[in-house]
């Protein structure tokens, strides 16, 4: 994983990315899942360009990293905030928790690229990333097709969904998304009113 880091921030840089998202925390314990951001105090050098620290924060749930990656001509930088999770919900979770990390991402307000990552694959950067993009559905167009949504990313990298539960999941999501806009929009559930 070590001769990837380059490769990883490099596509960072090209795609002037300023906020990733790390979801692997819970396996951060085990030994052979290094750190791929400089120390404080250090500077990284991927080549055309150097990243170093500016500064980190930690609360209960989250560690906030601010990275400066300056060209070594140094006539351009691009500042990036990582934000890593201790904890990524698993589908048995409660709703609430996955939208936790969303809604703090959300709150950054990019119009860049986001990048997402975990530890083993991609499977929990999918939930992620259709979550993410579930509540932008909502908010934008007031829809929300959780099967075209789930469709698409398993064209994109066929067995990203593991099992029926992470389908469920994505619908429970839905759910409580649709409430929530329900009540922010001022929309009545007219179910009940129907004729019998």
């Amino acid at each position: 994983m070590m001769n990837t880091k380059g490769d990883f921030w490099q596509m960072i840089w090209d795609s002037n990315a300023n906020v990733i998202v790390s979801l692997y925390a819970e396996e951060k314990s085990q030994p052979d899942v290094p750190d791929f951001w400089p120390a404080e105090n250090q500077i990284l050098n991927c080549g055309g360009f150097f990243i170093s620290l500016i500064d980190e924060n930690f609360d209960s749930d989250y560690v906030y990293r601010d990275f400066s990656l300056r060209s070594i001509e140094g006539n351009r930088e691009l500042k990036v905030k990582l934000i890593s999770c201790s904890y990524w919900p698993d589908t048995c979770s409660p709703v609430k928790v996955s939208f936790d990390i969303i809604n703090k991402v959300r709150d950054l307000k990019t119009n860049r690229p986001i990048v997402v990552h975990d530890l083993f694959g991609g499977h929990r950067a999918a939930i992620f990333c259709a979550l993410y993009t579930m509540h932008e559905q909502i908010e934008i167009e007031g829809v929300l097709n959780v099967y075209e949504l789930a469709r698409i990313y398993h064209l994109k990298r066929p067995g990203i969904w593991r099992c029926y539960n992470d389908l469920l999941f994505l619908y429970r999501c839905a759910q409580v998304l649709l409430n929530k806009y329900k009540q922010s929009s001022g929309i009545h559930d007219s179910s009940s009113a129907l004729p019998i």
